[in-house]
Parts: C-alpha cells; sequence; structure tokens
C-alpha cells in the first residue's frame, strides 16, 4: 500500500467527508499515480500537520483531459451536482492551469472512500 498527501482545499474536502464527493479528479502525474488499496492524506492548503481526512483509493480512471473525465464521471460523482459540465471542467483546469500539461499527462478520476483513523 502506498501513501499519498494531498493539498486540498476546504470546500471539496467537506463534501469528501460528507460522502457527497466519490471521486476526486486530479492531474495526473508520475508522482501521483494511486492504485486500489492506496491511502491517500488529505490536508488542507496550509496545513503541515497531521492529515485532515484520510481515504482509501478504490479504482483510478485515467482520461485524456478533463471534459472527457467530467461527462464520463458526471458532476454527481465529482460531487459538484449543481454545476454543469462546461462549469466543472472551468473549475478544474482553473485549479489545474499548468500550460500544457493537461495534454501532456491527462487525469485521473480516484474513486475512494474516508476511512477512520488507523
Amino acid at each position: 500500500m502506498k501513501l499519498f498527501r494531498l493539498a486540498i482545499m476546504s470546500d471539496p474536502l467537506d463534501r469528501i467527508r460528507s460522502g457527497r464527493k466519490p471521486v476526486e479528479g486530479r492531474l495526473a502525474s508520475s508522482r501521483m499515480d494511486p492504485a486500489p488499496g492506496d491511502r491517500l492524506e488529505f490536508r488542507l492548503k496550509g496545513n503541515d500537520g497531521d492529515p485532515d481526512l484520510t481515504a482509501e483509493v478504490l479504482t483510478v480512471r485515467r482520461y485524456p483531459d478533463f471534459a472527457t473525465m467530467v461527462e464520463a464521471e458526471g458532476a454527481d460523482h465529482l460531487g459538484y451536482p449543481e454545476m454543469d459540465a462546461q462549469a466543472l471542467t472551468t473549475l478544474y483546469r482553473k485549479i489545474y492551469w499548468y500550460p500544457g500539461a493537461e495534454a501532456r499527462r491527462g487525469v485521473q478520476a480516484i474513486e475512494i472512500k474516508p476511512v477512520a483513523d488507523d
């Protein structure tokens, strides 16, 4: 089992914690290549201490870009049922603004389940 430490903003963290966001969308990275059974430790941006939430990776699906991921996964599973596909795609692209990275790396939809602290 691998452990990945991730920074996150408070709104998506709250949605994951409550079960309203079962899929976390991320820009793909060679350093962030989770597999089922791995754990994600989420920390609010600026928190260098203990994790705010730990989740188990259930599945990982890869997509060429955020628009394809949003279309395939749906706004409900990505935790934002109040947003249409275009608005949610724009939100992801604002968060992961690195020029050309989306096209080079692709994206991943990480299905997760919060777990109790060990």
